[in-house]
């Protein structure tokens, strides 16, 4: 009987312990956060839970739906550390004495400047003197019909068009290479433009009265890309002195020029349409795939988010089809999520995606069921570092985050761990402020800094 009274009067106790941290938070949350003059008008969701159980500590507007911005990389990251092998899969290879066929595999690291190493490069050039031929396969899809293997539009649903030649929103293709951009830049020494690759200083490219400014007066130029065409036109009289733009990748045939010329080869052979077996074929693997997966979360790098969900749908589905390997993700993996999501993309960059913070947190709850913790931290940036690199730098070590911007919307979810060495998972949506970005980040910075000394 006493030990029964006692079990009683323990329950209640942790009962009322509860009671008295999720005051706390929900204090710390008020003060810190929703009663800002940042947020007064903005919409905001929160969703604080214990990572172990599942528990919730702290919930304000957690089951309704925001755009979560950059914070749908979480979703693309985890299937992409689910369903992408150790080293990602550059090509497919079939060689002979005289001939090297390759097919391209959405690899978003070949030539990428990030990466030194690029063992498919290598292995072409060694092959310099052989037959190459670029293969844009075919596969047989619904019906018996043909499809491509690529099947995504080079730009996102929902994405927005007059950023179509900004590098951050650079276009998703069958055979990536540079980051599908171009870096120009402006050499005070010869008064010159120069670009990167070099390809493109000879390539379409309008020098509009460049050549009427004397050049010891050059500072500077203005470039834009044509819509649909990788026609650059120069202005000499603007102050930029390095740009990087993205080129258009829907023609095959100019990527395989870009690539005859960075390769040093006389003639590159592009064949299309034709469905291929990839018997007699075998893989070249480029870098380890938590490596770039670090770079996407670190930088929350949208054209390495867009191949991982590209490279996941040709993984589980024979097929480079965006909207196929997400709806696919949904009634799988991800079928025990809260809340119905809305999600068209794999970096976040559409204003068409929707979540709960219900929803993200169950992602991460997911992340750290499925995957091991040192994985996880080792890709997620943590204070002072990457994307929170002014942030939280007192919290090293202990908040694992990914960040979100668009215009007037601002997210922020991860792992906090307190000083009770207790983990806690978050996710912090606003949507629709007009304020700066950097004041409503540091005032999510004081709310999370307090519960993480507090707890």
């Amino acid at each position: 009987m006493k030990l029964l009274k006692y079990a009683v009067l323990l329950a209640a106790g942790l009962q009322l312990m509860a009671c008295s941290v999720r005051q706390r938070v929900a204090r710390q949350a008020q003060q810190s956060l929703l009663s800002t003059p940042e947020l007064q008008s903005a919409h905001v969701g929160i969703y604080i839970a214990e990572a172990e159980s599942g528990r919730a500590v702290y919930r304000h507007n957690s089951s309704r739906y925001f755009i979560p911005a950059s914070n749908t990389k979480l979703f693309t990251c985890y299937a992409g550390m689910k369903y992408l092998e150790d080293s990602l899969v550059s090509s497919f290879i079939r060689e002979t004495d005289s001939s090297l066929d390759f097919i391209p595999n959405g690899d978003p690291t070949f030539l990428h400047p990030d990466f030194h190493f690029q063992p498919l490069y290598h292995y072409l050039q060694k092959a310099a003197r052989k037959r190459i031929t670029f293969i844009a396969p075919s596969i047989s899809g619904k019906n018996g019909l043909q499809e491509k293997l690529f099947a995504a539009n080079p730009l996102g649903k929902g994405w927005a068009w007059d950023d179509y030649m900004y590098a951050y929103m650079a276009e998703r293709s069958l055979m990536p290479i540079y980051g599908n951009t171009v870096q120009f830049s402006f050499n005070a020494a010869n008064s010159n433009i120069a670009s990167l690759p070099s390809f493109f200083s000879n390539y379409s490219t309008d020098w509009r009265g460049w050549d009427t400014v004397p050049p010891g007066t050059r500072k500077g130029f203005f470039l834009r890309r044509s819509w649909g065409t990788n026609n650059f036109t120069l202005e000499p009289h603007g102050d930029t002195a390095a740009t990087n733009l993205t080129f258009s990748t829907s023609d095959d045939r100019f990527i395989t020029a870009l690539l005859q010329d960075t390769l040093h080869v006389a003639h590159i052979a592009y064949r299309q349409g034709l469905q291929e077996s990839l018997a007699g074929y075998h893989k070249i693997y480029s870098q380890p795939t938590d490596s770039m997966l670090a770079i996407m979360m670190h930088r929350s790098d949208n054209f390495f988010a867009e191949q991982t969900l590209l490279m996941v749908a040709k993984e589980k589905l024979g097929i480079m089809r965006d909207r196929q390997v997400i709806d696919t993700l949904l009634k799988t993996d991800f079928k025990d999520i809260p809340q119905p999501v809305q999600w068209v993309d794999g970096s976040g960059l559409s204003r068409y995606n929707l979540f709960t913070p219900e929803d993200i947190v169950y992602l991460l709850r997911k992340m750290q069921h499925d995957f091991a913790w040192q994985r996880i931290t080792a890709i997620l940036p943590t204070g002072g570092t990457g994307t929170i690199s002014a942030y939280y730098k007192n919290l090293r070590g202990r908040i694992f985050a990914k960040t979100g911007t668009l215009s007037n919307n601002v997210a922020l979810s991860g792992y906090l761990v307190t000083n009770k060495n207790k983990t806690l998972v978050f996710s912090i949506l606003v949507n629709n402020h007009n304020a700066s970005v950097g004041n409503i980040r540091r005032h999510i910075e004081s709310f999370l800094t307090k519960l993480a000394n507090e707890k």
